[in-house]
């Protein structure tokens, strides 16, 4: 099967900043929305965009563009800063890189997946 060439999404999740943290938890984010933003900027993502939920008390930075260009950054250490200042300053702070956006796209994921469920006697 084919590597992935479709799109795909950087998605940075958190519930709470640690307590005595709130201040630096809104500097980390406001500096990890102005560094994708550079890159939308320059071309190299489509789009970031920010959700925290109605009580406020969990959120998510949306980071839009190709799959492949994606998991590049998703390896770039300016990325790993972001995620290691994250982590000391929220909790529950999680990382994915998914693959999709559009229904199409979800034929790629869908078809390894019961390809390896065929080789392992699964399907």
């Amino acid at each position: 099967m084919d590597t992935y060439k479709g799109k795909g999404a950087l998605v940075f999740s958190w519930s709470t900043p640690v307590r005595g943290r709130e201040m630096k938890a809104l500097e980390v984010l406001g500096s990890s929305v102005e560094y994708f933003e550079r890159l939308r900027t320059d071309g190299r993502v489509d789009d970031c965009r920010v959700y925290t939920s109605a009580a406020a008390n969990e959120g998510m930075l949306v980071v839009d563009g190709d799959f492949e260009s994606l998991n590049s950054l998703y390896l770039d250490e300016d990325v790993h800063r972001i995620i290691a200042k994250s982590n000391l300053v929220g909790d529950d702070f999680r990382v994915r890189l998914m693959a999709g956006g559009h229904p199409e796209d979800a034929k790629h994921p869908a078809m390894l997946f019961a390809q390896m469920l065929g080789e392992l006697d699964l399907a």
